[in-house]
């Protein structure tokens, strides 16, 4: 158990220690991750690059 405690507090201070501390880790960097790649790709490469040209 020490292991283990060890090794989330490393990663919760260098990813997010406050989502991380409510048990968010997993959800939280894949959707960090999904949010900004879907958000910016349907508008530039649907909308935005049809509208434009």
């Amino acid at each position: 158990m020490d292991d283990e405690d060890d090794e989330d507090d490393d990663d919760e201070e260098e990813d997010v220690p406050q989502l991380v501390r409510g048990g968010t880790r997993q959800p939280t960097q894949p959707s960090l991750r999904v949010q900004p790649p879907r958000r910016k790709r349907p508008p530039p490469c649907g909308t935005s690059s049809h509208r434009r040209h």
